[in-house]
C-alpha cells in the first residue's frame, strides 16, 4: 500500500478533517527531493500545520524559530536559559527555575547534529520513505488508532508528556527515538502559535505501525466502532429510563 492509499485509509475509517502529517529525520548522507521549502522560519509545530494544508517542508537549524524544538530535534545546541530553567520559570510555567531545569534534564532529544535536516508533508503527498506520522484530532477519532495499534499486541499504553513541546517531543521525538506510539495534549506553544482547535489532541505513529494500523480499521468499522458512535448502549440505557 502507497502513503496515499495509507491516508486516505485513515480519512475514511477515521473521518479525519486534517490530513497526517509524514516525517522524516534526513542524515547528511540523504538527498532533499526537489520542491521541499525552506524559506520560511518556524516553529516546528507550525511546519506540521503548513505541511496538514499540503505544503512541502525542509526544516533545518537555519530555519526552525523555536530553540527548544530546535534543541529536541538535533538541530541546534539546547540555550542556557532553557537547561538551566530561568525562561519557562519566567513564562510562569513552573513554580521555580530548579524546577523548569528539572524538566528540561528529563525531556528526550535527538543527539546533537544526527539529522541535519527534517521532511515534513502530508501522508497523502509524501515522496519520501516516513518515520513518523502525526495525527491531530478529536480523542474520540483518534482513540480508534491506538485500539486499531493493539488489536494484535494486547497491551496497555503509557503515554509520557510534561504538557511541554507537545508536537516537536510528543509526537515526533518520543515516537522515532523509541518506536511507540505517542498521545499529547499539545502545549502552551503549539496551543498558541497553530490553528489547534480546544478539543483536538495529536498522536505521533511510528511508521513501522501504519500498515496494520490501516488494515486492521476496517475489522472494527461496521463492528464495534459503529456500536459506539451510534452509542447503542446509552440509547438502551434511555430507554430503560423513560418507561
Amino acid at each position: 500500500m502507497d502513503y496515499y492509499s495509507y491516508a486516505q485509509a485513515l480519512k475514511y475509517f477515521l473521518e479525519l478533517y486534517r490530513r497526517p502529517v509524514a516525517v522524516r529525520f534526513l542524515s547528511d548522507e540523504e538527498e532533499v527531493p526537489p520542491d521541499y521549502r525552506s524559506d520560511l522560519d518556524l516553529s516546528f509545530c507550525q511546519f506540521v500545520m503548513l505541511a496538514q494544508r499540503g505544503d512541502k517542508l525542509l526544516a533545518t537549524a537555519d530555519n526552525l524559530a523555536c530553540a527548544n524544538g530546535a534543541a529536541a530535534l538535533g538541530l541546534r545546541p539546547l540555550p542556557e536559559k532553557i537547561r538551566s530553567g530561568e525562561m519557562h520559570s519566567r513564562l510562569n510555567l513552573f513554580a521555580s527555575p530548579e524546577l523548569a531545569s528539572q524538566v528540561s534534564a528529563l525531556t528526550p532529544r535527538i543527539p546533537l547534529g544526527a539529522y541535519p535536516r527534517i521532511l515534513l508533508a502530508a501522508l497523502d503527498e509524501a515522496d519520501f520513505e516516513p518515520q513518523v506520522v502525526i495525527l491531530q484530532g478529536k480523542p474520540a477519532t483518534l482513540m480508534w488508532v491506538l485500539i486499531a495499534d493493539n488489536y494484535h499486541k494486547g497491551s496497555r499504553y503509557s503515554f509520557t508528556t510534561a504538557v511541554s513541546q507537545g508536537v516537536c517531543v510528543d509526537t515526533t521525538v518520543i515516537p522515532f527515538l523509541e518506536g511507540n506510539i505517542n498521545l499529547s495534549l499539545s502545549c502552551f506553544g503549539g496551543r498558541g502559535s497553530t490553528d489547534q482547535k480546544e478539543e483536538e489532541v495529536l498522536l505521533g505513529v511510528p511508521f513501522k505501525d501504519l500498515e496494520e494500523i490501516v488494515e486492521v480499521l476496517p475489522e472494527l468499522k461496521n463492528t464495534i466502532m459503529k456500536r459506539s458512535i451510534e452509542k447503542t448502549a446509552y440509547k438502551r440505557l434511555q430507554a430503560k429510563l423513560e418507561n
